[in-house]
């Protein structure tokens, strides 16, 4: 939606607005206490790790980097606090005495001392928690280990709004039922999105890159930040050598090197990983006839290194990462003989961070390049399997390359009572498409044109904290603003404004926390949408409008504190309403188009939760989503459909089982019935009237061994424990059962 210069009025509005709470100092209700400050040695230098306890409450906090702590929510009165770190002597600090609002910054030095650490052997205590924030949810390393996943998307599937639209290797995340392309993936910042389709496979980055996964849910769909590092995470000092190799069904292979060194000062890593198979599986149609799945093999090379340097208050991070992918399209899986066809990726990309903490607050900034290739090729001349014998075909090959350039700079005050962030950021996106059809006729792409896009994204966000009689409410308003320039398209601006009301209470039996959210948000349509060449099969249209978003969600967390037992329960009611959404149609000539649908409209809830009794190694984890989505579009022939591709039952659960040096895992998934087109019922499809529901189920176990300096794991595992036919998007058998064998190496 273009804004006018009058329209801009709300996005300087609602500025003003988050400046005026961020200038607030009294409520009517009691204010509560924020006790911050920073820790060093006894040369000035910022100690981070360093856990600050309150004496009175029990509530604690760990210095980051900077060595900046922060305890919020203390009630009014006098405190003293407990600092201790592995090699310094621990150091009581009181008694401070607390107004309303925040108490003067501390200032705390702690002395080194020398420690002697005895060699000991140490296993985690089994956990599958999940932490959520209002509509954030963080997944940890250990989360996906303890769950027995083994891709990004198997990790996604433990959070109750995830659903994966996985086809013939590919794995695309959808939100909600949002669209893959309103879901912004990025690796350490850098988006993963294609500029092409908009949307982003996570199936080419491995899990073991990762430390963590954060997904934020917005209006249309929201965000996933892929980490290899924690945020403000403690880095083991010492040097770590990590290999592992495995094989699987389909002839697969793999193997992976990690490197890693960390001092006091300079820190640095290499990781390098390799898999192949021939990807081809049996199969069965919905009549129960047998099929085989032919030119699916598929070769992954992927590695990143980095570097980072920390001083007394800053740290800057240089990191380069590669990936390439080719794999086997094959035809499709209800027609006669069809094209088979190679389709090859390669992206490299690079960074430079630099952080600086200035008090209590600091400023953060990124400069990334990013280069991808996609290569199409389906020669003539084929061997069909199913006769046995060579065919010949139209041949055709397509490129298409992008290029993609950013800078952000994030700023936090040091000297504002309320947390307060202002972030900007630039990016820009050159894509060049070249589609060739029998060398003749153009289709796909943007024949030999190129489209160019520039971003300029400017946000403001404010925190604030109060308390109302035993409750600690907090205030998190955001507002932010775009300005899009593409080539051949007039400029246009855009504003996206949020906010979170959340309220907690930790009682003697339970702590709760209740967070009520709206919000809203915006897509661009992908660059193959707006500049297709028109062809015999296909048309761009560059009168798309951007996909709009808007929604509203009340969310309920649970917590009991029982003695002997871990648990906690997690309760989201949302309605989401997208504007414009974008849908691929068919004319009356069988030709595809883009266009914007009215206005889709999604209803739900989510359920999750987890129980794990103490000392018990046994943990089980479960979520469900129900999501009542419709086409609500007045006068449009398919008003009141369901949006193709979104279930309206779906779940996942888990089981792990932790025994010493032994974890068994079991988890389930299961999806309802899906429709593969807008209309719910497509002649032609491939799919039929509908995708059918499936569940499946995996198990594995891994076994540690520790051996001298080093320590190995033995994992093995069943995908598709039960042999289930399905089929996730149209035209995409999934394999049947299938194994898997690993065996990884890890000196410290």
């Amino acid at each position: 939606m273009a804004v006018s210069r009058h329209a801009t009025r709300p996005l300087w509005a609602g500025f003003f607005v988050i400046a005026t709470i961020c200038a607030a100092t009294r409520v009517n209700a009691a204010v509560g206490v924020c006790v911050a400050g920073v820790v060093c040695d006894t040369t000035g230098a910022p100690i981070q790790g360093v856990t600050v306890a309150s004496v009175e409450t029990g509530k604690t906090a760990v210095s980051d980097l900077g060595g900046r702590f922060e305890l919020s929510d203390l009630p009014i009165g006098v405190h003293s606090f407990n600092f201790a770190r592995l090699g310094y002597h621990p150091l009581q600090v009181g008694p401070v005495v607390t107004h309303e609002g925040y108490a003067s910054p501390l200032l705390v030095k702690l002395i080194p001392k020398t420690v002697t650490l005895p060699q000991v052997d140490v296993y985690r205590r089994s956990s599958t928690s999940i932490s959520a924030d209002g509509v954030t949810f963080t997944l940890s390393e250990l989360d996906w280990k303890n769950a027995g996943a083994h891709s990004v998307a198997d990790a996604l599937r433990m959070i109750p709004s995830v659903v994966i639209r996985e086809d013939d290797r590919t794995q695309r995340i959808s939100l909600r039922g949002s669209h893959p392309r309103a879901v912004h993936v990025d690796l350490d910042g850098i988006p993963l999105n294609d500029p092409g389709t908009g949307e982003a496979d996570v199936s080419s980055t491995p899990l073991n890159q990762l430390a963590a996964v954060e997904v934020e849910l917005s209006g249309d769909g929201g965000k996933v930040h892929l980490l290899t590092q924690k945020r403000e995470a403690v880095a083991d000092l010492g040097r770590t050598v990590q290999a592992g190799i495995g094989i699987g069904s389909s002839g697969r292979i793999e193997g992976d090197v990690t490197l890693k060194s960390q001092g006091e000062e300079w820190g640095g890593h290499v990781r390098g990983g390799l898999s192949q198979s021939d990807g081809d599986f049996e199969y069965y149609l919905d009549d129960g006839t047998r099929k085989q799945r032919y030119n699916n093999a598929e070769r992954k090379t992927s590695g990143d290194a980095g570097l980072s340097r920390t001083g007394a208050s800053n740290k800057v991070e240089i990191g380069s990462y590669y990936s390439k992918v080719d794999r086997g399209v094959p035809g499709l899986i209800y027609a006669a003989p069809t094209p088979e066809a190679s389709y090859d990726t390669r992206r490299l990309a690079g960074r430079i961070a630099f952080r600086k903490y200035i008090g209590m607050g600091g400023v953060e900034s990124q400069l990334f390049a990013q280069s991808q290739d996609g290569e199409f090729y389906s020669p003539a001349r084929q061997f069909d399997h199913g006769i046995g014998d060579t065919v010949y075909n139209l041949p055709e090959w397509s490129r298409q390359s992008a290029e993609r350039y950013g800078a952000n700079v994030s700023l936090q005050p040091p000297f504002s009572k309320t947390a307060l962030t202002i972030r900007y950021s630039w990016q820009l996106d050159r894509f060049i498409g070249r589609d060739l059809f029998t060398g003749r006729v153009e289709v796909g792409g943007v024949g030999y044109g190129k489209a160019e896009r520039q971003t300029h994204h400017i946000e403001m966000g404010a925190k604030r904290n109060w308390w109302i009689s035993e409750w600690s409410v907090a205030l998190a308003p955001l507002l932010a603003g775009d300005y899009i320039e593409e080539q051949g398209l007039r400029a246009s601006t855009y504003f996206s404004p949020s906010v979170l009301l959340s309220a907690r209470r930790s009682a003697s039996l339970l702590d709760a926390t209740i967070s009520l959210s709206r919000s809203k948000s915006f897509t661009p349509p992908p660059f193959n949408a707006l500049f297709t060449v028109e062809s015999m099969i296909a048309a761009g249209n560059r009168n798309l409008r951007p996909e709009r978003g808007e929604s509203i969600a009340l969310n309920a967390t649970i917590e009991p504190k029982l003695e002997g037992l871990s648990s906690s329960a997690n309760v989201s009611i949302f309605r989401r309403e997208t504007t414009d959404f974008i849908v691929w149609r068919r004319n009356a000539w069988g030709k595809y188009y883009p266009d914007n649908l009215g206005t889709a409209r999604f209803t739900g809830a989510e359920i999750s939760g987890r129980i794990e009794p103490s000392e018990r190694g046994v943990a089980l984890w479960f979520n469900y989503i129900y999501n009542r989505s419709r086409n609500c579009t007045p006068g449009d022939v398919n008003n009141g459909n369901f949006i193709p591709l979104t279930p309206l039952h779906s779940g996942s659960s888990g089981l792990t089982i932790n025994r010493k040096n032994t974890i068994l895992t079991l988890q389930g998934r299961w999806i309802g019935l899906s429709y593969s087109s807008e209309s719910n019922l497509d002649p032609i499809s491939t799919a039929g009237m509908g995708l059918p529901a499936y569940s499946v189920y995996d198990v594995n176990v891994s076994q540690s061994i520790p051996l001298n300096s080093w320590k190995g794991t033995i994992e093995a595992g069943v995908n598709n424990l039960l042999d289930r036919s399905y089929r996730v998007v149209e035209r995409s058998p999934m394999p049947g059962r299938s194994y898997w064998m690993r065996l990884s190496l890890k000196m410290q």
